[in-house]
């Protein structure tokens, strides 16, 4: 494997395309790197520096990023399934069409992030309380393992979980998977995410979403 912090300390900024998963990268710093198509999935990037940095198309599927600064990076069709983002910074950063199923989130910044909320979407606070209301409302409706997209209307008694709920209230999934919608159709600061997991209880759900 590549020496990219020799190669960084050495002027390199372009690691396009690049094999770097399960790569211990924590602290460095690679500021405007073009980190295009990258792989790092399961790479632990806790505490680093990717200000500015290219990930349009990167696969950081079960990467720690806890503490990162990921400040104004590129991150348009990037794998994030399962990241754990604690305490990362992705204000500015562009997520445009980024997978953002299963990830961890306590305490990150996603302050003017681009493509993080979708045009016209609901306010999520109200989103969350009527999504609560209706499984409080319709239990028989709300199977945890049922992965529906919301497209089906209540009366058809087609059940799904809640993250399905939370498309078909929200506006639908905007071509993207039902978890990564449902995130950015939920995520308010300060409030818990509901599991998305299929052996979430009904109650800890209904708690996250009242919270």
């Amino acid at each position: 494997m590549i020496d990219i912090k020799k190669e960084y300390a050495a002027g390199r900024r372009d690691f396009r395309n690049l094999d770097l998963s399960g790569a211990d990268l924590r602290g460095i710093d690679l500021t405007n790197t073009n980190l295009a198509g990258v792989n790092l999935t399961n790479a632990n990037l806790a505490s680093a520096n990717l200000i500015g940095a290219d990930l349009v198309g990167a696969d950081l599927t079960d990467a720690n990023l806890t503490g990162a600064n990921l400040n104004f990076a590129d991150l348009t069709d990037a794998s994030l399934d399962g990241a754990n983002l604690t305490n990362t910074n992705l204000a500015g950063a562009n997520l445009t069409d980024a997978d953002l199923s299963d990830i961890i989130t306590t305490g990150t910044n996603f302050h003017e992030a681009v493509g993080f909320r979708f045009a016209g979407s609901p306010e999520p606070v109200a989103l969350r309380c009527q999504v609560a209301t209706h499984i409080e409302a319709h239990p028989e409706l709300h199977d945890q393992t049922e992965w529906g997209d919301g497209k089906a209307a209540p009366e058809c008694n087609t059940p799904c979980c809640v993250a399905g709920w939370a498309c078909h209230f929200g506006g639908g999934c905007r071509n993207q998977t039902v978890p990564s919608a449902a995130f950015r159709l939920l995520w308010a600061e300060g409030k818990p995410m509901p599991s998305f997991c299929g052996s979430a209880s009904r109650k800890e759900i209904l708690e996250a979403l009242r919270a």
